[in-house]
């Protein structure tokens, strides 16, 4: 509801709507139909993760979980890369795949999970607080954090 209220916009692309449209429950239905037709669902086109994808197959510490994991969710990363760099999911199989990876085409791209950190992230959403280190997936010294 923060992402409504706030009049944040989402991104869409064909294979998240196509997750949405298998995972959806009511009051997602209902939220989706609202932030559409305020026209507030942005059509992205993903950006190419050929090449990140091959680094995280011959990553040292990439384990055939982690490639599971990847080959499932690498679209929201894809829509994050074409849009603005940022992901809200409660799904953490992804984000522990990559994280130990620290690829540089991820630096600065903001993981939060709306679950675990349900006020700081409503703050995040709110403009009110920066995003917190532990949700950038690559940070070098020096990173400013990041707000909306």
């Amino acid at each position: 509801m923060a992402v409504r209220d706030h009049a944040h916009r989402v991104c869409d692309t064909p294979a998240i709507r196509d997750e949405w449209n298998r995972h959806q429950s009511a009051f997602a239905r209902k939220w989706r139909g609202a932030m559409h037709a305020r026209g507030w669902i942005v059509q992205v086109t993903p950006a190419d993760t050929a090449a990140l994808e091959k680094r995280v197959a011959t990553h040292r510490a990439a384990t055939a979980g982690s490639q599971s994991a990847v080959a499932k969710d690498l679209h929201l990363i894809a829509a994050a890369l074409a849009a603005d760099r940022i992901v809200l999911s409660a799904d953490g199989a992804l984000l522990a795949a990559i994280r130990p990876l620290k690829l540089d085409p991820l630096r600065g791209l903001v993981w939060a999970n709306p679950v675990i950190a349900r006020d700081q992230v409503l703050g995040f959403l709110g403009a009110a607080t920066p995003a917190s280190g532990e949700w950038l997936l690559h940070q070098r010294p020096g990173d400013a954090p990041r707000k909306l």
